[in-house]
């Protein structure tokens, strides 16, 4: 009878002790994972507005963009930037396609097949990122 409430004692220790450490554990990687999932609906839509806006302006000519219209693109641009991490390779990737998309767009029509090859590298690369990010919440 002795053992057995000295068992008692030690899981009921145990559970005050150690369950706290475990909720809090639990609570982190809940928060966690929403956080980076509105990150990932950020990026999503970031990188979906900088694709349609630049395949817009490379669609309907060269002739009358205005400086207001490229400056929106290097806007986009930016917040992308400074939403990745610039030391994972398809994050460089990604960036990297929207640098060529950009330029190829300034370039006129020089730029027309550069273009088209870089904006289907934005999208490849746009989805590698987003796919593998929500892999990582789902994992976890």
């Amino acid at each position: 009878m002795n053992s057995i409430s000295i068992l008692s004692l030690i899981v009921a220790a145990l559970a005050v002790f150690i369950g706290p450490v475990f909720s809090a554990r639990s609570t982190k990687y809940s928060m966690l994972g929403s956080m980076r999932q509105k990150w990932i609906n950020d990026l999503r839509a970031l990188i979906s507005e900088i694709s349609s806006t630049c395949l817009h302006y490379f669609q309907s000519g060269y002739e009358d963009r205005t400086e207001k219209e490229y400056q929106h693109i290097t806007y986009l641009e930016y917040q992308i930037i400074f939403m990745i991490n610039p030391n994972e390779v398809d994050h460089q990737e990604l960036m990297k396609a929207i640098r060529d998309m950009i330029s190829a767009l300034e370039s006129g029509n020089q730029g027309n097949s550069k273009f088209i090859v870089s904006h289907k590298k934005l999208v490849k690369c746009g989805r590698t990122v987003l796919k593998k990010e929500w892999n990582t919440i789902k994992n976890s």
